[in-house]
């Protein structure tokens, strides 16, 4: 059975998928499949005072204990107690280099990854792809602090390649279908074949299909609530090209609102600092 689940999550994290999720779903981590531990001495003291302690080995400014994992080694009553303020703590580095693979690791973490608070990827911008699991915005969907996302150096050599690289981006970025209607709901393109075959296209023949509306939807949508995009800047800022290419910005700061009786409101803004690009979505 273990091997059948692995090879669920496998074909899940290489489709984007997650229609083999029942066949593994039952493997995730789960704090009710653990008993009680009475007899540590760490568990009779009071629940309070061992979150306490969890917040403390965990915390950012806490650097005398190098091996702040180790806790949730002792045994599951503890892990299951102390995951959630690791996970919170935690500022995870994925290396994108070979393509992203996170996919896995949050089908195993189940509803833990809820608690995911610092997530940072680091991936050439040509491993970039809307239409499969490889690309990073879709942890926008996690109720991050923030996503920070580095592609490093982006040297396109003529204009083709420049135009393609902007629809590489904001494909990605606008990773979700636009609702057409009231009873639509927003789906990820890379979930169905046609969505894929769409965007593959259209990414093909340059065609200019986003709108200030899509990124509209997507600042209001996402629950991170800060996504930082960096790159290594040229002569011709990249991130900021890309946005006004398809018209969604006209100002390195845009803040808009959500509707005229509802005060909430999103940002975009672009600076430079330290020679790189950076981009901030809130």
């Amino acid at each position: 059975m273990q091997a059948i689940s692995k090879l669920a999550i496998c074909i899940d994290q290489l489709s984007g998928r997650q229609t083999m999720r029942p066949f593994f779903k039952n493997k995730t981590f789960r704090l009710d499949t653990i008993d009680p531990q009475s007899d540590s001495m760490l568990m009779q003291i009071p629940p309070e005072l061992r979150l306490i302690i969890y917040e403390f080995v965990f915390a950012p400014t806490n650097t005398s204990t190098p091996n702040k994992l180790s806790i949730l080694a002792i045994c599951r009553r503890i892990q299951g107690e102390a995951i959630i303020p690791a996970l919170r703590q935690m500022h995870i580095h994925i290396n994108g280099d070979h393509g992203l693979e996170f996919q896995s690791n949050l089908h195993s973490l189940g509803n833990l990854a809820q608690h995911l608070r610092h997530i940072k990827i680091t991936m050439p911008m040509g491993r970039l792809d809307a239409s499969s699991a490889n690309n990073p915005f879709v942890l926008t969907d996690l109720p991050l602090d923030c996503l920070q996302i580095d592609f490093g150096s982006v040297c396109p050599k003529g204009w083709l390649i420049e135009n393609r690289i902007y629809h590489q981006l904001i494909s990605a970025l606008l990773h979700r279908t636009f609702p057409t209607g009231s009873n639509d709901s927003a789906k990820p393109v890379h979930r169905t074949w046609k969505e894929r075959y769409v965007r593959q296209y259209i990414a093909q023949t340059l065609i200019l299909w986003a709108k200030s509306t899509h990124l509209h939807h997507k600042l209001f949508g996402m629950k991170t609530k800060k996504v930082l995009v960096m790159c290594n800047a040229d002569a011709k800022d990249l991130l900021w090209s890309a946005f006004t290419h398809f018209g969604l910005v006209s100002s390195s700061l845009t803040i808009v609102r959500k509707a005229a009786e509802d005060p909430t409101r999103r940002y975009v803004i672009f600076w430079d600092e330290g020679g790189r690009s950076v981009l901030e979505m809130g």
